[in-house]
């Protein structure tokens, strides 16, 4: 069957937000327990959420020779403390605001790799270049089923 969905994207930028932030070396199946031990860390610090949580890609996917490098972010109240990241990989950092190409992903994150190349092919159309690592933001509870699942795909940019 041919997919019939329009790709849409668009490019905007960014309001400066505070993260609390989880980083890791290794396997992206670290995701969930990264998210876990966040969320456990953040309240009894006394910070509030206030975004849906993200994911940043600072590698790309890893291999046989070298594991990824990423984080997990969760947006907090602008008045935290920035440091770290900690010897575990926790810290608080200040994001400043930026360009970026965005769109939008539903469906399975093993399916996610079509709509990053969708989304890189109408960077370059558009005379666009890349400028910093993907993020993702996670719209969708745990418990959605994977045909469902929503993310926004973020890619930093700069005009050519």
């Amino acid at each position: 069957m041919a997919d019939t969905t329009t790709f849409e994207a668009t490019i905007e930028q960014t309001q400066p937000m505070t993260v609390a932030l989880q980083a890791f070396e290794g396997s992206y199946d670290l995701i969930p327990q990264g998210f876990q031990r966040l969320y456990g860390w953040i309240g009894p610090r006394g910070h509030s959420v206030t975004g849906p949580p993200m994911g940043v890609y600072l590698t790309s996917p890893p291999t046989p020779d070298a594991p990824a490098r990423f984080e997990v972010w969760v947006p907090i109240e602008d008045a935290a403390t920035v440091f770290g990241p900690d010897e575990s990989g926790l810290g608080i950092r200040q994001v400043d605001a930026m360009d970026v190409a965005r769109t939008r992903h539903v469906g399975p994150y093993d399916q996610i790799g079509r709509t990053y190349a969708k989304l890189q092919q109408w960077i370059a159309d558009h005379k666009y270049e890349i400028a910093g690592p993907p993020m993702e933001i996670y719209l969708s509870p745990p418990d959605t089923p994977p045909e469902k699942i929503t993310t926004e795909i973020l890619i930093p940019v700069h005009e050519k």
